[in-house]
């Protein structure tokens, strides 16, 4: 019903917004909604056509006048309001795939207006008579004031009694009714359709953890049994948002004799529940009989080999990955066809990192000679990991939308993974799509958006009892914060993830995580660095028994990165580096980390090695989509520190033939001031754009701060390059302990400034007595003692320098000409 005409209903309450369609304002719990004008009124169109569904033609038409913008902007719209609605905002707002968008309001979401006071009799006397064209309302209230007052004080005085009778009789009804409901079941059945997964919890008390194994056990050989893939939880549900059924099996108390026991199997509305007490052997015969008699019909025969894939399915739930490998490949060798043994072998090979080893146990599996759609498109969603070049040319939707994200083509994936949200998914096809999702925001610079999405689907995961999804969602705040510059927080983020992964009991993904805080915690030179070396020696342990090979390799290069002034320790670090990178056979496949190598390298200052490995890299076939990306980067940043600018230049020019994604490269700030240096001013103004969206760390910006500020000294301008940099200056020397890359980012503001009209003498001597005491401690790397040299070199004779002795600078520094040649004193 409209507003306005006379009904008492003004508006809904939805989530934690209030929509008001009488006065068309949206507001929320402290006031304002927090929404663009362009997204309440899209909230407000949608209200008023709720429970409806309402074109993007029709929101075009009505939000946006009729003018044509791209599916972004409603999409973008569409996700602040769900943002704003809380936890349940995709539910209340749902997408129709290539149709339009629905309001779901449920009816005691309606507000209404409180209705008008009854007047007294005395009142009522001067009512005109209605007539039969009056509303019914208006009668009815004619009507009631033509009867004496007494009447009516007499009928409610009558009436009084019986209204907390009736609610307290209702209340007693509910009160029998529920436990009954409990109890008795509508008759139904588990329905499962072709691409079903099943999640089950078998949730004991800690000292019948055996029990849960053979619970377990039973669980998954009964589903793989009839083609039936299980995903196990961790906790007792709240509610099951998947597709698929949920087995929970729950010891409430019970020894080795006897126990109390409720078993549950529950898809949507039937829900089976049957209650045990018993010997525990008798659980099983309870639990296998559920299974029997509500599960389809037993599929395969088993056997050996399904034995063996069994208990790989059980070590993967322990969390156990490599006595999971050794399952599976005994699976294969009892029964070379198992195409689910090798499915699982190949998805655990690459989720530790070893890419090569995953393609070459997929490499029989074929999705063209699959007849079975389902299995095809398992088939496919891992190859679009694993090996997005074998992908046929019209994959399944969900293996085209993990495909999209690894290509690359980060805006078709997200149009892919919205028509999907619309659809009903499993657990596992769930947690792929919240995985695309988030990645192709994060690649995208989305990090608003980004962060609500995490947040969102953690809080879906931890409902439904899975802890490990919603901690594997969670491990996304670690590259969401670096990419805001938080380091802080993303290695408070990942020391909380790491120590809950732990407590699970899955060791590898814990080890991960604690790279993500080494990464994210800031190299300060000093005695400190003792015990971080202690810890990164213990995760490069830990990563190696659990099976981490990723772990591992990067665990290296970060003691590499501490180690830079100690070039025995530093070799020998690159070099176990290499050898793991080898040994997984990942020069060539589908990983980045020979280009991570390839990067600690460039850090050392060892330019021309960078280079020549760089082009052994070229000349090898990679198969990541970002690997050309990450190659010409590293070689534009050794050749611009040669001093080879026509070279640099060429490094960017070969990005853009190519096409490549100049924004989700590692630094476009970088190429601004490459592009600034070689007089290539309308170019490096495009790339200004892309540094300055707000989307960069401020080691990033740093660099497009100097672009900046050289653009002014090569104007003339040199008065308008120190108001640039001081303030970056004065934010550096607040720092009461500075770590390694911010005194790097000191030396170079510092020396930029260096003879600048209007530069503060006794700033540029704090900045200079701050870099020499942290490049003077163990630790300092090539960098930052390079930086103290040029700085001090600078400075001499222009009176902020008082020791002008001449000093060598290090073998290494012949590479750094361009530094060198900048911070020569200027006339």
């Amino acid at each position: 019903m409209e507003p306005g005409d006379g009904s008492v209903f003004t508006g809904f309450t939805l989530g934690l917004l209030t929509i008001d369609l009488d006065r068309g304002t949206v507001s929320g719990e402290h006031g304002s909604s927090g929404l663009t004008p362009r997204a309440e009124a899209l909230l407000l169109l949608l209200s008023r056509r709720a429970n409806a569904l309402v074109s993007r033609e029709d929101i075009l038409e009505t939000v946006w006048a009729g003018r044509v913008v791209e599916d972004a902007a409603i999409t973008h719209c569409v996700w602040q309001i769900r943002r704003a609605l809380g936890p349940t905002g995709k539910d209340i707002l749902q997408t129709r795939s290539k149709r339009g968008y629905l309001l779901v309001v449920p009816e005691d979401a309606r507000v209404t207006a409180a209705a008008p006071p009854v007047e007294s009799s005395a009142a009522a006397t001067d009512v005109a008579p209605t007539s039969d064209a009056a509303p019914l309302s208006a009668r009815a209230a004619a009507a009631t004031a033509s009867v004496p007052s007494q009447v009516i004080a007499s009928a409610v005085r009558r009436r009084r009694w019986r209204f907390p009778l009736v609610i307290a009789l209702a209340a007693l009804i509910v009160a029998a009714a529920i436990p009954l409901w409990r109890w008795w079941q509508p008759a139904g059945a588990i329905v499962f359709d072709p691409q079903v997964e099943m999640s089950a919890a078998v949730l004991v008390p800690p000292s019948l953890g055996w029990l849960r194994d053979t619970l377990l056990r039973k669980t998954i050989e009964q589903a793989h049994l009839r083609d039936i893939d299980v995903v196990v939880f961790q906790r007792a549900q709240v509610d099951n948002p998947f597709r698929g059924p949920h087995l929970q099996v729950r010891v409430k108390r019970g020894d080795r004799q006897t126990l109390d026991a409720e078993l549950i199997l529950q898809q949507g509305r039937v829900r089976i529940r049957e209650r045990y007490r018993g010997p525990p052997e008798g659980l099983l015969d309870a639990l296998q009989t559920l299974l029997t008699r509500h599960l389809p019909a037993i599929a395969h025969a088993p056997g050996a080999a399904t034995d063996a894939y069994v208990a790989g399915r059980l070590a993967e739930a322990r969390f156990d990955r490599a006595t999971a490998l050794l399952e599976f490949q005994r699976a294969l060798t009892l029964d070379a066809r198992m195409g689910d043994a090798r499915i699982a072998l190949a998805g655990l090979l690459f989720e530790h990192g070893r890419a090569e080893d995953a393609r070459e146990a997929a490499q029989s599996l074929v999705p063209a000679k699959e007849t079975d759609p389902v299995r095809r498109c398992r088939i496919e969603r891992l190859l679009a990991r694993i090996a997005p070049d074998r992908l046929g040319a019209a994959p399944c939707p969900r293996a085209g939308m993990v495909a999209r994200v690894e290509r690359l083509q980060l805006q078709d994936a997200l149009r892919e993974i919205e028509r999907l949200s619309a659809q009903p998914a499993g657990a596992g096809e769930w947690l792929e799509q919240e995985d695309a999702l988030i990645l192709a925001l994060l690649r995208l610079q989305e990090l608003p958006r980004a962060q609500y999405e995490i947040e969102r689907a953690r809080d879906v995961a931890q409902r439904a009892g899975w802890l490990h999804a919603a901690l594997r969602l969670q491990t996304n705040l670690g590259p969401l914060h670096m990419h805001r510059g938080e380091r802080g927080a993303a290695a408070a983020a990942q020391t909380r993830i790491a120590r809950d992964f732990a407590t699970l009991g899955d060791q590898a993904s814990a080890a991960e995580s604690r790279v993500w805080v080494q990464r994210a915690t800031p190299i300060v030179p000093g005695p400190g660095l003792v015990a971080r070396r202690e810890e990164l020696r213990a995760i490069v342990e830990q990563a190696r028994a659990s099976g981490q090979l990723r772990a591992e390799i990067e665990a290296l290069l970060l003691l590499a990165r501490i180690d830079r002034d100690r070039s025995d320790a530093w070799r020998d670090h690159l070099g176990r580096a290499r050898q793991r990178i080898r040994d997984a056979r990942l020069d060539g496949g589908n990983s980045l980390h020979p280009y991570f190598v390839v990067g600690e390298v460039v850090g050392a200052r060892r330019y021309t090695d960078a280079l020549a490995e760089i082009q052994v890299l070229q000349r090898t076939p990679h198969p990541h989509p970002r690997a050309p990306a990450w190659a010409l980067y590293l070689q534009v940043e050794s050749h611009f520190w040669r001093d080879e600018l026509d070279a640099a230049v060429e490094g960017i020019d070969a990005m853009e033939r190519a096409g490549l994604d100049i924004s989700a490269s590692p630094n476009p700030c970088f190429y601004a001031w490459v592009l600034t240096e070689a007089r290539r001013r309308d170019r490096a103004n495009a790339y200004f754009e892309r540094c300055n969206d707000g989307k960069r760390s401020p080691e990033q910006t740093d660099y497009g701060l100097i672009a900046s500020a050289r653009q002014r000294i090569l104007d003339g301008e040199s008065a308008g390059a120190w108001r640039l940099l001081r303030s970056r200056i004065d934010a550096l020397l607040a720092i009461r302990e500075p770590s390694r890359q911010e005194a790097e980012a000191l030396a170079l503001m510092a020396r930029h400034a260096v003879g600048l009209p209007g530069a503060d003498p006794r700033r540029l001597q704090a900045a200079r007595q701050t870099v020499e005491r942290i490049a003077a401690r163990e630790g300092a790397g090539p960098g930052l003692r390079l930086g103290a040299e040029l700085l001090r070199g600078a400075l001499c004779g222009t009176g902020a320098g008082e020791r002008c002795a001449a000093r060598a600078l290090p073998e290494w520094a012949p590479e750094d000409l361009l530094a060198v040649r900048l911070s020569r004193p200027r006339p």
